[in-house]
C-alpha cells in the first residue's frame, strides 16, 4: 500500500506541476532539482537517523510524515483548482483562467506552488527514510537466513514492479474519466486510510518478530558474542549482583566516613569473589573486543557523503573492470525519455490520454533503465572485491544522481514543449553513448559483440542461401546424369 501511494504520486506529481506552471516545465524541473539535490545531501544523514532510532518509531514516524505530506500536497492542488477557478479544455489540454489574475491570486500561486514543491521533497525524504528502514533492515531480521533473505527480495521487488506498473494506469484512469480535481481527492484519501492500515500491519509483523525489538546491530552481535565467550550461569549472575551490592555499600561507607565490614555469602570466599570479579571483567573486555566499532562522522560528511564518496573513490571507481558499463548506466539517467514528471507533464501537453499514458509508464517499467539497472548492478556484485564493493556502490549511486539533477537543470533551460525537441536530441545522444560504453565493455569482457548463438544461427542461414554468382536456376524435366547421357545416346 505504501509504495502504491508513493508511485501513484510520483505519475500524478508531473502533471500537478504542469497545471500549476500554465503549460511549461518550470515547475516539475525545480522539483526534479531539489529531489536530487536533497537526497543528494540528506541521504547519509537519513540512514544514520534510522540508524539511531527504534525500528517501529522510525517506521512510524516516516510512514506518517510521507502519507501526510502527499495528502497535504494533493489536497492543496484541490484547492488550488478549485479557488482559482481554472477550467481545463481537454480536447487541447489549454489552462484557461475565468478570471483576471491580481495581485492576491499571484502570491497565492506562488505560495501554493511552493508549498507542492516542498511537501513534495518532504515526502520524497521521507519515503527513503521507509524504504532504508523497510527494506535494508527489517527484511534481513525476518528472513534471517541467506535464502529466505534472497525469496523476501524477490517478493519485495515483484510488489514494487506490480505497484510500479498498476498505479500510474489506476491514476490515469481517474484523470482521464473525472478529471484532475477528483485525481487529488483520491490521491489524498488513499494515503489517509492506508497510513492506518500500514502502521496495522507492520506493528503485527513487529509483534510476531521479537528481533525486531533488539534495535542495533551492536546489541545483537553482543549478544551472540556473549554465548561464544562464556555462558554465564545463574550462580555467576547471582555472584555479579552481590558484588554490586559490595561495591554500593563501600560507596556508601566512604560518603559517611564510617568503616563497616561487607557482608558475604557465607558458602563464598573473598578470593572466590575476586575470581569472579575478575573472571567477569575479563568476558566483558572480550566482549567490547569482539563489538563492531561505530565510525563517528560529523555533519559535514553525513551531508556531502555523496560527494566525498564520488572524489575519494574515483580512482578505484576508474580502475574497475566494470568502469564502462557503470558509465553506461549513468548515461541512461540524463534522458527526458525515461517517463519521470518532465516525461509525463510533456505526454500530457501532447494532448496524450491521461489513461494510456499511465500505461505506457507502467510498461516501460518493464524495460529499459530498470532492467539496465539491474545488470549493472550484478555485473558490480560478480566483478568488484567484497573490500571495494560498498565503495564501487556509492560512487555509482553518486554519477547517477549527478546526472539525474543535471537532466532537470537543463530542462529549466528549455521548460516550453516547443523546445522540448532539444532535449529529446540530447538525450538520444546520451543514450547512444551508453550503448557504445556497454558495448565496449562486453568486447572488452568477451572478444565479441554479436552473441555465439545468434552468430551461429547467421552463419546457418547463409549456408542455406543459394550463392548470387551460381547457375540460374533450371525450370523443367529432371536432368539426367552424364553417364545416362552416354547409354541413351548410343
Amino acid at each position: 500500500m505504501s509504495r502504491n501511494g508513493d508511485r501513484m504520486w510520483t505519475y500524478a506529481t508531473g502533471i500537478y506541476l504542469f497545471a500549476l506552471d500554465h503549460g511549461k516545465f518550470r515547475l516539475a524541473a525545480i522539483f526534479g532539482v531539489l529531489c536530487g539535490i536533497s537526497v543528494l545531501l540528506c541521504g547519509g544523514l537519513i540512514g544514520s537517523l534510522v540508524d539511531r532510532t527504534a525500528r517501529l518509531k522510525a517506521v512510524k514516524i516516516s510512514l506518517a510524515v510521507q502519507n501526510l505530506c502527499v495528502a497535504i500536497a494533493a489536497t492543496a492542488f484541490y484547492l488550488y483548482l478549485w479557488y482559482c477557478g481554472i477550467s481545463i479544455d481537454w480536447s487541447n489540454k489549454e489552462l484557461q483562467l475565468k478570471q483576471q489574475k491580481t495581485y492576491v491570486k499571484q502570491a497565492l500561486h506562488f505560495s501554493w506552488e511552493a508549498m507542492i514543491v516542498i511537501l513534495g521533497v518532504m515526502a520524497l525524504l521521507a519515503s527513503t527514510a521507509m524504504k532504508i528502514a523497510i527494506e535494508k533492515d527489517w527484511v534481513i531480521i525476518v528472513a534471517d537466513t541467506k535464502s529466505g533473505l534472497a525469496s523476501l527480495n524477490a517478493v519485495v521487488r515483484s510488489i514494487d514492479l506490480s505497484c510500479k506498473i498498476l498505479a500510474p494506469i489506476a491514476v490515469g484512469g481517474i484523470m482521464s474519466a473525472f478529471g484532475l480535481q477528483v485525481s487529488a481527492i483520491f490521491i489524498a484519501a488513499w494515503n489517509i486510510v492506508s497510513l492506518f492500515l500500514e502502521y496495522a500491519l507492520l506493528k503485527k509483523v513487529y509483534n510476531l518478530v521479537p528481533r525486531l525489538a533488539i534495535k542495533g546491530t551492536d546489541d545483537a552481535v553482543l549478544v551472540e558474542e556473549e554465548v561464544k565467550v562464556q555462558e554465564i550461569t545463574d550462580k555467576d549472575v547471582e555472584m555479579e549482583e552481590m558484588l554490586d551490592k559490595n561495591k554500593l555499600n563501600k560507596t556508601e561507607s566512604n560518603s559517611q566516613n564510617v568503616e563497616e565490614e561487607i557482608p558475604l555469602n557465607d558458602t563464598i570466599s573473598e578470593k572466590e569473589v575476586e575470581g569472579k570479579e575478575n573472571e567477569g571483567e575479563k568476558i566483558e573486555a572480550k566482549v567490547e573486543y569482539l563489538r563492531p566499532k561505530k565510525i563517528k562522522k560529523s555533519c559535514v560528511q553525513l551531508v556531502f557523503g555523496e560527494l566525498i564518496i564520488l572524489i575519494k573513490g574515483w580512482k578505484i571507481y576508474m580502475k574497475q573492470r566494470v568502469v564502462c558499463a557503470g558509465l553506461a548506466l549513468a548515461c541512461l539517467y540524463m534522458t527526458v525519455l525515461g517517463f519521470d514528471s518532465v516525461t509525463v507533464a510533456y505526454i500530457y501537453s501532447q494532448g496524450v490520454n491521461e489513461a494510456l499514458t499511465g500505461v505506457c509508464q507502467g510498461l516501460g517499467g518493464l524495460i529499459g533503465l530498470w532492467m539496465a539497472d539491474l545488470v549493472v548492478t550484478q555485473l558490480i556484485q560478480e566483478n568488484v572485491v567484497e573490500t571495494e564493493r560498498g565503495l564501487v556502490n556509492g560512487v555509482q549511486n553518486s554519477l547517477n544522481s549527478l546526472l539525474d539533477m543535471l537532466k532537470f537543470i537543463l530542462v529549466l533551460f528549455f521548460a516550453t514543449p516547443e523546445v522540448f525537441g532539444y532535449l529529446i536530441i540530447l538525450s538520444y545522444i546520451f543514450v547512444s553513448l551508453g550503448c557504445i560504453l556497454y558495448a565496449s565493455y562486453s568486447y572488452k569482457m568477451r572478444g565479441h559483440l554479436i552473441p555465439r548463438r545468434l552468430k551461429s544461427f547467421l552463419l546457418c542461414r547463409s549456408q542455406k542461401t543459394p550463392n548470387a554468382n551460381s547457375s540460374p536456376i533450371y525450370i523443367g524435366p529432371p536432368l539426367q546424369k552424364k553417364s545416362e547421357r552416354s547409354v541413351t545416346e548410343t
